[in-house]
């Protein structure tokens, strides 16, 4: 599947840097020299997102606490980012919190931190 035909809110999984480089790069979109569009896609990775591992931070952006477990909840440290996650999760709408835990939870990689 072309890069351009991949729906807009997509995860990578353990990805080199050249690709990430790579999937941040502007799309054009238009005739040749005359671009109508140009999209700049969000790349979320360990190295642009901040890793969260305290309550009272979380509370204070519950949707960068779900990203911030979304790129470093594969690491050890798992365990130690969700755990003020579930606190700032439960300050939030239930419709909310609830697609955020199902983002997270496709994003763990360690058995333990998805109970």
């Amino acid at each position: 599947m072309p890069f351009r035909d991949l729906p807009p809110w997509f995860k990578w999984r353990k990805v080199a840097s050249r690709v990430l480089d790579w999937a941040a790069q502007p799309i054009r979109l238009g005739l040749p020299g005359w671009h109508a569009l140009t999209v700049r896609p969000l790349v979320l990775s360990p190295e642009n997102v901040p890793l969260i591992a305290d309550e009272a931070e979380a509370k204070r952006d519950v949707f960068l606490a779900a990203f911030s477990a979304m790129t470093h909840g594969r690491g050890p440290g798992a365990a130690a980012i969700l755990k003020p996650l579930a606190a700032a999760l439960e300050t939030a709408d239930t419709e909310g919190a609830g697609m955020l835990a199902q983002f997270v939870e496709s994003c763990l990689g360690d058995a333990q931190a998805r109970n």
